[in-house]
């Protein structure tokens, strides 16, 4: 059965106004720091801090009560929980249309802290307005500069514009989520932590991702689905639109369940029902951020999707492409040989003890004459037999930067998705290869995981 229709995030995360509700004079506490990020990010709208207290707020004016001032479309309340209640009607009684609730003392304390968030639900959808939270760590449009959060990610930068957004009941876990985004150069489109969803849960968080013109790739962070229903319309919108979905769904164990209950007072269900979900929707289920930040990588990669659909692997080792071709077997990637054409021009390409088959180990003697492997490249980037080149590395940090030569040329010169595995290489090397568009990893069994997610997601989002 479909759930309700879906609340609309709009006001939440377009907003041009935002209101400070506890704001602090202080950029390091909890209620200055969006305050802060706010003037920071480049956000062209109204930052409007209210504090009863204080006539100014970090160069700005501050309100006693956000009725003192114009309609703002956003408050970000971070009064502890016991002044929420009077935060959320001055809220209303003002014609806010979103709040963003970060203080926590709701239903991760018991029944009586469910009670009063269950009220404020109510008050909030009587009134036309939509409110995330409580206990969550906000919303981030990167698109616009709008922060209505406080985490720490976001202390020494902001991410750059790009594809990529998240949706979680953890805000922590979005952080960490954040800066492996960031670490990685993967642009951000929209980040929303939903805590203990009071009012907007997962599903509508998913819905707006799945319907957003920033957004292509999507990571999730799910403890419980509150309305199945409305989450699958919603993931399959994703799918119609395109949109690659992964999500790590916590609480598999007893003790995982009972610590999501403490966490954000949901009830973390049968895994084994969830992943059946899952896998009607189309979303690949991750078991890390980290393995969600490397598909996300392929998937984001500027010449299109950097998906196993057919493998092209040219090696420097001939027991790293064993391996990799054991570990291309093992995850269903294909690895068809190359045509008899192309066979004859790489053995032009290749020692003459080597041999032109995929995988297609040029060998060590890459390091006497590296012409020979930017050639190769070339060859195997306009193979028409696959539709991404995995190039494979290890060390050789001697002739590093002509290996990445060679690489950038192939990638500037083809269509097609390259992928390197580079073992102990140096950190410039990676960042220039990352820099122009090339995903990088240090090891083979992750890249080939990633490579399978990606496949997975590809065809999913179609």
């Amino acid at each position: 059965m479909p759930g309700p229709s879906p609340l609309d995030l709009r006001p939440l995360l377009e907003a041009r106004s935002v209101a400070i509700v506890g704001a602090s004079a202080s950029a390091h506490k909890i209620g200055g720091r969006p305050v802060a990020y706010l003037k920071r990010s480049g956000f062209a709208g109204r930052i409007v801090p209210i504090n009863p207290d204080r006539k100014e707020i970090q160069g700005l004016q501050a309100f006693p009560t956000l009725r003192a001032t114009e309609p703002v479309d956003i408050a970000v309340i971070v009064t502890p929980a016991e002044g929420v209640e009077a935060a959320v009607d001055d809220c209303l009684a003002a014609g806010t249309k979103a709040m963003v609730l970060l203080s926590s003392g709701f239903a991760e304390t018991g029944a009586e802290g469910r009670r009063r968030q269950e009220e404020l639900a109510k008050k909030a959808g009587a009134a036309g307005s939509v409110l995330l939270g409580p206990n969550c760590l906000g919303v981030f449009n990167a698109w616009i500069g709008l922060t209505a959060t406080f985490t720490t990610a976001l202390d020494e930068a902001m991410p750059s514009k790009g594809g990529f957004s998240y949706f979680g009941q953890s805000g922590a876990l979005g952080a960490y989520w954040m800066n492996l985004a960031m670490a990685s150069n993967l642009g951000v489109a929209k980040w929303i932590t939903t805590g203990n969803e009071a009012h907007i849960s997962l599903a509508d968080a998913l819905n707006y991702l799945a319907n957003d013109a920033e957004t292509k790739v999507i990571g999730g962070y799910i403890e419980d689905i509150k309305n199945p229903g409305a989450f699958r319309a919603a993931a399959q919108a994703a799918a119609r639109n395109g949109k690659a979905v992964m999500a790590i769904k916590a609480g598999r164990s007893a003790i995982g369940a009972r610590a999501v209950t403490a966490h954000t007072g949901a009830d973390a269900g049968d895994d084994k029902v969830y992943q059946k979900l899952l896998d009607e929707c189309g979303i690949v289920r991750v078991d890390s951020l980290a393995a969600m930040n490397e598909t996300a990588r392929l998937m984001l990669s500027p010449r299109g999707p950097c998906s196993g659909q057919r493998l092209a692997v040219v090696s420097v080792s001939g027991g790293a492409g064993v391996l990799i071709a054991d570990a291309a077997s093992d995850v269903g990637l294909d690895m068809p040989d190359f045509n008899a054409a192309d066979k004859a021009a790489l053995k032009a390409c290749i020692p003459s003890f080597a041999t032109a088959q995929n995988p297609l180990d040029i060998t060590g003697s890459v390091v006497a004459d590296t012409s020979n492997f930017a050639r190769t490249l070339d060859l195997v980037t306009n193979s028409p037999e696959h539709d991404v080149a995995l190039i494979f590395i290890g060390s050789m940090r001697s002739i590093a930067e002509d290996l990445v030569a060679g690489i950038k040329r192939a990638a500037a010169g083809s269509k097609k998705p390259l992928a390197v595995i580079w073992i102990g290489a140096m950190a410039d090397t990676v960042a220039a290869l990352e820099a122009a568009g090339v995903p990088t990893f240090d090891e083979i069994p992750p890249a080939m995981r990633a490579l399978a997610r990606a496949k997975v997601l590809r065809g999913n989002a179609r």
